[in-house]
């Protein structure tokens, strides 16, 4: 992949089409991206370790996006359905918590479209609805402010480089359905 592509252009060129969830991984790699002081113009961290509580295309951006894979097992993949995703950089020792809120009328289009996208064969008044909420999605996704799409909290991760290995162990230790590091930090998103 061309280091000069934008990051929307770095995840459609590996997942291959738009769609709404992709989007919104895009947007939190770029959150990500600033939060962690990963500068775009400068390699990447010797390597970012991810947990992703979610089942959706937004994992391919983030692999796209920030290098993480389950194959170089810095990507962990758990699915309780609470849209919690956590980015750890050694580098700098800083940890971003991430949770997804959407407005709710982002929620209900995004709701729709996944529920067309579901049926497979499509009337074709219900495709051209489904193109319609692709633009709008995309309008609507990239053009919010990133305060409007996700809630988040920066912490210290106290993990020098000499505990890499303890970390990468660690994070595939457990088993898919249950993930202690976002199991004790569920705490940070109560009040929402």
């Amino acid at each position: 992949m061309c280091k000069t592509s934008t990051p929307l252009e770095l995840a459609l060129q590996l997942h291959g089409h738009f769609c709404p969830q992709l989007l919104i991984g895009v947007r939190l790699a770029e959150l990500a991206q600033v939060q962690l002081r990963i500068k775009s113009d400068s390699p990447m961290p010797s390597q970012l370790y991810t947990i992703v509580n979610d089942n959706s295309c937004s994992i391919d951006a983030i692999q796209a996006v920030l290098g993480c894979t389950a194959g170089k097992g810095n990507l962990v993949l758990t699915n309780n359905g609470s849209r919690e995703t956590i980015i750890i950089n050694p580098d700098n020792q800083l940890m971003l918590v991430v949770k997804s809120v959407f407005a709710p009328n982002l929620e209900a289009n995004i709701n729709e479209y996944i529920s067309l996208s579901a049926l497979g064969i499509m009337s074709p008044a219900e495709e051209i609805r489904h193109e319609q909420l692709v633009n709008l999605l995309f309008e609507q996704i990239m053009s919010s402010s990133i305060e409007d799409l996700f809630i988040w909290s920066l912490e210290t991760y106290a993990c020098g480089h000499e505990k890499l290995d303890d970390l990468h162990e660690y994070l595939s230790s457990f088993s898919n359905s249950r993930c202690p590091v976002l199991s004790s930090r569920t705490e940070v998103f109560q009040n929402v």
